[in-house]
């Protein structure tokens, strides 16, 4: 007979519970799942006190884990060649428990 266990595996999470407990992730998480598409600067105007590449950081690392979707397209001359956009991943994406 197999003894009945209270413990609960959380093996799968694991993953995703350290990247989620970044500094920043959370909130990043939370402005792009309110938002069809959202810009970099847009992001980091939402969220006062955090550096350029501190949201790089995250970012990269959620779209690593196909949280989200990284977009790049023309700018205008002035502002530069590229521009980034950071969209979610839809609500009925596997990998995407956010809505």
């Amino acid at each position: 007979m197999e003894k009945e266990s209270n413990h609960i595996c959380l093996c799968p999470l694991e993953g995703i519970i350290n990247l989620i407990a970044k500094k920043w992730a959370i909130l990043i998480i939370s402005i792009i799942s309110h938002h069809k598409k959202i810009r970099f600067n847009d992001i980091q105007q939402r969220l006062d006190g955090i550096s350029p590449k501190a949201l790089t950081d995250v970012l990269k690392d959620l779209h690593n884990e196909n949280l989200i979707h990284l977009l790049h397209f023309p700018q205008s001359r002035s502002s530069g060649p590229l521009d980034k956009s950071e969209t979610r991943n839809h609500p009925g994406d596997r990998n995407f428990p956010y809505g």
